[in-house]
């Protein structure tokens, strides 16, 4: 009987990261960003500014892969390289004002399409939604430093 929840569970898991990388992908292409492009820009502005190594990190990738992406989106206008003045070695990777005004373009779409993924549930049935994506959520972190 485990076994076949267990199974439920990695089907509904492989859904959910299919569609959402297809939603993912349709709204980067829409603005001319790789799919990487997007989360990078994601990710910068959740952390207001991040080296290279941090980058490199959480894309999961090489230092030259991602180095190429932020090169695309310096290219592009939507980030800046700034050295560090304490040592000239550290690169800090911001948002430009391009860069924060395509993310709130994104961002709003991304809040249209969780709107409309839960308008039909009922306050009660969001936050069951809620607890156990959060306790997803910290299983895989936990998993994940192992």
């Amino acid at each position: 009987m485990e076994d076949k929840v267990i199974n439920e569970i990695s089907l509904a898991i492989e859904k959910i990261v299919m569609n959402f990388h297809t939603f993912a992908k349709n709204k980067a292409n829409k603005e001319n960003l790789s799919l990487p492009q997007y989360y990078i820009l994601f990710f910068l502005k959740d952390n207001k500014g991040l080296i290279m190594q941090d980058i490199k990190r959480g894309l999961n990738s090489s230092a030259a892969l991602a180095t190429s992406i932020i090169d695309q989106l310096v290219a592009k206008g939507f980030v800046s390289r700034k050295r560090n003045d304490s040592n000239r070695r550290i690169v800090n990777v911001c948002l430009t004002d391009k860069g924060k005004r395509i993310v709130n373009k994104l961002e709003k779409r991304r809040f249209r399409f969780y709107n409309l993924l839960t308008e039909d549930l009922s306050l009660q049935e969001k936050e069951s939604m809620q607890r156990g994506l959060n306790l997803f959520v910290s299983v895989i972190e936990k998993i994940d430093k192992i």
